[in-house]
């Protein structure tokens, strides 16, 4: 393999265990021996700096002919099932999001009946890079086979099997979500009860930060609400009520700013949550909020706050 080549692709690939022989280097660990955590296999440009799809075909095809079925958890990228003997299941959500929760369980079922086929049969889970959405998954399913007793368990053990630093699913969201799945393991369907979202509060929030629009978006329509939050600066904290917001299953909540002449497209912060799992009053403490790790200015005592109140359907006659 050309030197160049193989120099880009571990740069792109960073903290990832890689599978390297005399004939290989590809993106891809084994999890267990049934298990493997890939990079996406991808063809063109992407191709050079990524597992190239022929590569990944031929390393299957050698080492689990007619034993192997590909999971796609990208949004992003789609490839014609047949390139596989069409052996894929795709199940999408979008670079460092969270899936449903329903879609961990249709996943965790439709990858055990695969592996309850054949004892040498195998899974091959990937998103783009193969870490974050693969690991969330990776992790839940470890967890329904029997593999793993507990969410941290499960996490620690793929982050140990996928990096050479441990440093594999990071995202609190993403790991919320094992927390949650682990759950729906022992006590079966979550409630989906709505609920109206009354106020949101953030306290101890950056001084450069003067006036935020939060957006809401639930089981992954985007944008379905949006508010302002407006600056206490004898409190240091932004509030904002809401009106009509009512929230039922999974939920992404993120902040922008919108100050000055162009509003920042961006979020500063965003966070996953499924309504069975809050209380009336919620907090989201900042190491249980996605993107923080880019923003040093945060203060510790950083957290969020969501009040909500139990929403009842009046039956009509």
């Amino acid at each position: 393999m050309d030197e160049l080549k193989v120099l880009v692709r571990h740069l792109v690939s960073q903290n990832k265990k890689r599978w390297i022989d005399d004939k290989y280097d590809l993106d891809l660990s084994y999890i267990t021996e049934n298990i493997i955590a890939m990079g996406l296999p991808a063809s063109g440009i992407e191709g050079h700096y990524r597992n190239d799809i022929s590569e990944v075909i031929e390393f299957l095809q050698e080492h689990h002919k007619g034993k192997f079925k590909i999971f796609n958890l990208c949004s992003e990228k789609f490839y014609d099932p047949s390139i596989f003997d069409g052996f894929v299941a795709n199940f999408p959500f979008a670079d460092d999001d969270c899936p449903p929760l329903m879609m961990i369980k249709q996943f965790c079922e439709s990858a055990k009946d695969w592996l309850r086929y054949g004892i040498d049969n195998v899974v091959c889970i990937h998103c783009k890079a193969g870490k974050s959405r693969t690991g969330l998954m990776v992790c839940c399913l470890l967890m329904y086979i029997g593999y793993s007793e507990s969410p941290k368990k499960a996490i620690d053990y793929f982050n140990q099997k996928r990096t050479f630093d441990g440093k594999g699913i990071e995202i609190p969201s993403q790991i919320r979500y094992v927390y949650y799945y682990h759950y729906l393991l022992k006590s079966g369907i979550p409630n989906l009860k709505p609920k109206r979202l009354i106020s949101m509060t953030i306290y101890n929030p950056p001084s450069s930060w003067r006036e935020i629009e939060i957006e809401i978006s639930t089981n992954n329509q985007k944008n379905c609400f949006s508010n302002i939050l407006y600056l206490n600066n004898s409190r240091k904290q932004f509030y904002g009520t809401f009106e009509s917001v009512i929230l039922s299953g999974d939920v992404k909540l993120g902040a922008k700013e919108i100050s000055g002449i162009i509003p920042s497209m961006s979020f500063l912060f965003y966070f996953w949550f499924h309504t069975h799992f809050v209380s009336c009053r919620q907090f989201f403490l900042r190491y249980e909020i996605d993107k923080f790790e880019q923003i040093t200015e945060v203060d510790d005592n950083f957290a969020v706050e969501l009040v909500f109140e139990d929403f009842y359907l009046l039956e009509t006659i």
